[in-house]
């Protein structure tokens, strides 16, 4: 039942509401089955630790949401580094976790397994490419952009300079000003 909303999740950002449903109609699942009765023999942070840790490996909606699209982000900002003859990449994400998985390895069965490995054998050729992890708050230019993809259309865009909007938020993230979470 977890898998069912995956592949949506790997092509769009789901809403908080949608995710929260999700994650209800699994616990019911889990829990009360077909029946109105259920009794919880473990709590939920049990439930979504993964197996390693001795959970059971559900995952939360919203955490394979953002994972899948930060791989997938990251696997196509390399491929397009890559079709343009880019030979040095400095790639900054605010999820550790996707860090650890490309960088750390990860179990053979990972729901993400496919792209993964693709992202991995992409840092395996000949070129300089440094995945580093950037607090969310201290890269609002990166949040800004992503926001702005999300509403358009274009595979892709190149600005020569960067838009009026941008400008301001580009100026305080050189000067390393943190922008708390909204």
């Amino acid at each position: 039942m977890n898998l069912i909303p995956t592949y949506y999740m790997q092509i769009s950002w789901i809403p908080s509401s949608i995710c929260s449903q999700i994650d209800m109609m699994t616990r019911k699942f889990i829990w009360k089955g077909n029946s109105n009765k259920g009794i919880h023999l473990v709590g939920w942070n049990v439930v979504t630790q993964s197996k390693e840790d001795g959970g059971l490996g559900v995952r939360l909606a919203r955490e394979a949401n953002t994972t899948m699209l930060e791989l997938m982000a990251i696997y196509h900002d390399l491929k397009i580094a890559r079709d343009l003859d880019f030979s040095s990449i400095l790639c900054y994400s605010d999820s550790q976790i996707v860090l650890d998985l490309i960088l750390k390895g990860h179990n053979i069965y990972h729901c993400y397994v496919a792209v993964i490995t693709n992202i991995q054998d992409m840092l395996k050729l000949n070129w300089d490419v440094t995945l580093s992890h950037s607090l969310r708050e201290g890269n609002c230019s990166a949040d800004w952009l992503a926001k702005l993809g999300s509403t358009n259309d274009a595979k892709i865009k190149f600005w020569e300079p960067p838009p009026e909007a941008l400008k301001s938020i580009l100026l305080s993230d050189a000067l390393r000003m943190l922008h708390p979470r909204v």
